[in-house]
């Protein structure tokens, strides 16, 4: 079974996921993008008994806004956004940039009527989810 490390932009907090992601893609809602300042996010889910923290914990920030069912993942040393926890689905998200040697390949974009910028391969794409489309997650 695949085994990756993760850690914040600092270090303190330090991650492992173990196995294959049962998602990954690029996310475009307005809350991801207001989480991270990017116009959009590199998704990659596991199931959340597979992530495991190593170093760190502590130093773990979770917010959760009231009408949403997910937690945002930060580290207070830094200020490094992590990804999200998503009980509601059993998953947890760890940004592809943050997997050193994992090998991110999206196959969706989600959440695309709210992109700021046209992806150029999104227009030549049928594997696009919509909110509220029934799809992969």
């Amino acid at each position: 079974m695949a085994e990756y490390k993760a850690q914040c932009f600092c270090g303190s907090v330090r991650l492992s996921v173990a196995g294959d992601p049962v998602l990954q893609c690029y996310c475009h809602c307005m809350t991801c993008r207001a989480f991270s300042g990017a116009a959009f996010t590199s998704v990659v889910l596991w199931p959340t008994e597979q992530v495991r923290f190593d170093d760190g914990q502590a130093l773990v920030h979770r917010f959760r806004r009231e009408d949403r069912p997910s937690f945002r993942l930060s580290c207070t040393a830094c200020g490094g956004a992590l990804g999200s926890e998503l009980p509601h689905l059993a998953m947890t998200d760890i940004y592809a940039g943050l997997v050193p040697g994992f090998s991110f390949e999206p196959t969706y974009h989600i959440n695309y009527e709210h992109a700021v910028f046209p992806i150029r391969e999104v227009s030549q794409s049928s594997r696009i989810c919509r909110s509220g489309q029934a799809g992969p997650v």
